[in-house]
């Protein structure tokens, strides 16, 4: 599964990290992307470079501290993954903002509720839970 961790405004994407670590551990084959609002917005090439995986992702998941407009380069982002109907899980500090992006995620709303329950919850543990129910989808 290739699988995309975006961090806008956030710094706790070391939980994610060791997360796929220990999928990884247990046997499961996760190709991993990690990125931060700050590089993408910072360094075209590594942009270019994270908006191609992104378009070839099975899953990804966006965390955000207040809103969207924080990564100035968002909108290349939402554009790779509506052009390529990628499934994706954001939540953000904004309820508003995490409701508008509901219809990214291609699970039911049981399955979104998990998700989002793993995500908010944080830690190694949920997000371990979080990357095998990606998996199984």
């Amino acid at each position: 599964m290739k699988f995309v961790n975006i961090s806008i405004g956030t710094i706790d994407s070391f939980l994610m990290n060791e997360a796929v670590k220990i999928v990884r551990s247990e046997g499961f084959d996760v190709d991993y992307h990690n990125y931060d609002n700050v590089d993408l917005d910072e360094d075209p090439l590594f942009l270019a470079e994270a908006v191609k995986i992104i378009s070839e992702a099975d899953f990804v998941t966006m965390k955000v501290h207040g809103d969207t407009t924080y990564c100035k380069k968002f909108d290349k982002l939402r554009d790779a993954i509506e052009q390529h109907n990628v499934c994706m899980h954001l939540s953000c500090t904004d309820a508003c903002v995490t409701e508008a992006f509901r219809g990214y995620f291609h699970g039911t709303d049981e399955e979104y509720d998990l998700i989002m329950s793993y995500a908010v919850f944080g830690g190694a543990e949920n997000f371990v839970s979080l990357i095998k129910g990606a998996i199984r989808k």
